[in-house]
């Protein structure tokens, strides 16, 4: 899980780029007297962004017939959305194509930060977009606050800790291997913000998510490690090994599950036995 860069550009720019860019023109005549109306509130929203403060945006309250055709202009396949993630996901590295919410999935589709209904007039807001996978964006749905606090690492604003908070438990039963993940403040992370990590990891299932697929990471881990072709690894094999588990971490985030999980392994006696066989 790693941090995301938010649009660079005008926010309201972007709105009449993806309004002019339709084709329909009473779509277009509809929402031309709204113009203003609309600027305003994506500078309300760019200041509650500026200020972290996202969760005390109240909504202008449009009619049901304005919020469908507020609505109707998001479109994830239009050319502006495909250049909005091209953008967003275009890093130092290449294309960054996982889901930041989850780092398990690629990402199919924008979760709307701020609910678009609840709030019809950020529906296309660029930086109330986030790359995201199907499954997240249905995990996350329209609860995204709780008495004026977020539910969710906004990506773009909350700022992830380089200290590790992830943390896996290794089991080895007969050659099965099982794990357990957990979530531990052992660094003095800002509460709040090790507060917001648990309810995003608990409201998008993170721990059930990882432990589905482990299976299969732990047993790539093993044939990359039996590949040493040594009973015990070395010091020089563990160090090319930790050397690239630090390479993903880094690529990946700190807290990659991944990452986390191979490190566990790693110091896992019951675990490394299993060279042997």
């Amino acid at each position: 899980m790693r941090n995301s860069k938010p649009h660079a550009g005008n926010s309201f720019d972007f709105y009449k780029k993806v309004l002019k860019s339709k084709r329909d023109k009473d779509l277009k005549i509809f929402l031309a007297p709204y113009a203003d109306d609309i600027e305003k509130l994506y500078k309300i929203y760019d200041d509650n962004f500026d200020s972290d403060s996202l969760a005390l945006l109240k909504s202008r309250g449009f009619s049901e017939n304005e919020c469908t055709n507020l609505k109707e202009l998001y479109k994830y396949s239009a050319k502006a959305f495909v250049d909005l993630r091209t953008e967003l996901t275009t890093t130092e590295n290449g294309r960054e194509v996982h889901c930041q919410y989850c780092t398990l999935s690629i990402t199919n589709t924008f979760d709307h930060f701020v609910p678009q209904e609840e709030f019809a007039e950020f529906t296309i807001h660029p930086r109330n977009l986030h790359c995201c996978c199907s499954q997240c964006n249905s995990k996350k749905s329209n609860f995204w606050r709780d008495n004026d606090k977020t539910l969710f690492l906004n990506l773009y604003k909350d700022i992830l800790p380089e200290d590790q908070y992830l943390f896996a438990t290794i089991k080895v039963d007969d050659k099965a291997v099982t794990v357990e993940f957990k979530l531990e403040n052992n660094t003095s992370i800002d509460t709040d913000l090790f507060a917001l990590i648990e309810t995003h990891y608990n409201k998008m299932g993170l721990f059930e998510r990882f432990i589905e697929v482990s299976d299969g990471v732990i047993s790539r881990f093993l044939s990359d490690l039996k590949a040493f072709d040594e009973p015990i690894l070395s010091v020089n094999s563990l160090k090319v090994v930790k050397k690239q588990i630090e390479s993903e971490r880094n690529a990946m985030g700190r807290n990659y599950w991944q990452s986390i999980l191979k490190l566990a392994l790693l110091e896992c006696k019951d675990f490394m036995n299993l060279l042997n066989f």
